[in-house]
């Protein structure tokens, strides 16, 4: 609700301006046209470009909220969206790592939230120092998140973990900056995959005319046919790509 309300301010001091230069236009074109040149069109939307920036800071500050407090809604500054599960074994350490991260952001923002003036006075210049000390905070933030992303990205070796791992982070990706370093990831994933590919053709190549009876890697088959015997162990390969298809196909719809 906070975003959309800054989103409009933004707009309609976006429209005032265009309307603005549209009248200009259209009187400096018309026959009885008056001189506008004497007038400095810069002072006359100072305030107005001031107010459409402070909206633009103060959607990051709600953005920020989205993404570090988990907060459905900003604006009643309540509800919180719960943390993903993770699991493996490093699945309480990336857990207490995010609550580390929101605890620190909570810190930033009550040194916003006790301003002595008010936020939407764009008179108010101690505004861009203070804006500017919030957004260095959510940088380091960031670089936190990235971090604690890489590290529990250090323990996957499978495709289906992969997605786990990234589906439980895309539920609070909200910025960009994070987005991107999950995109990344994602592209890991894609080549994981990919090699996966790669090892089973060529375990199928190498090994499609051999006689399954007698071969090491097919023990379990050794009582059925030869015939038969292929056809399981052809079959065994297809489960591994399929298993891997499956998981990705049903993520679809996030996976870029």
């Amino acid at each position: 609700a906070s975003i959309s309300a800054l989103q409009e301010n933004i707009e309609c001091c976006s429209l005032w301006r265009r309307i603005y230069d549209e009248t200009i236009f259209r009187i400096r074109n018309s026959p009885d046209a008056k001189k506008w040149d004497e007038y400095d069109h810069g002072t006359i939307f100072a305030q107005i470009e001031a107010f459409k920036k402070r909206c633009y800071d103060l959607t990051e500050v709600c953005e920020g909220q989205l993404q570090f407090a988990r907060r459905y809604n900003p604006s009643l500054g309540v509800a919180r969206a719960p943390i993903p599960y993770f699991g493996g074994t490093s699945g309480r350490t990336i857990g207490k790592s995010l609550y580390e991260i929101e605890d620190t952001f909570e810190k930033h923002l009550s040194k916003l939230k006790n301003l002595e003036y008010d936020i939407l006075n764009v008179k108010s210049t101690d505004w861009h120092d203070d804006y500017n000390t919030f957004k260095d905070g959510m940088s380091d933030l960031e670089v936190m998140m990235t971090n604690v992303i890489t590290s529990a990205w250090e323990g996957i070796s499978t495709v289906k973990g992969g997605v786990e791992l990234l589906e439980a982070f895309y539920q609070i990706a909200r910025r960009t900056t994070m987005k991107q370093s999950l995109a990344v990831k994602v592209s890991a994933i894609w080549q994981m995959f990919g090699k996966e590919l790669k090892r089973v053709k060529d375990c199928f190549e190498k090994d499609k005319n051999m006689n399954t009876m007698h071969s090491t890697s097919c023990a379990p088959i050794r009582r059925y046919s030869r015939v038969c015997g292929s056809a399981m162990w052809a079959r065994g390969l297809l489960e591994r790509i399929r298993q891997d298809m499956d998981v990705l196909q049903r993520n679809a719809q996030w996976l870029p």
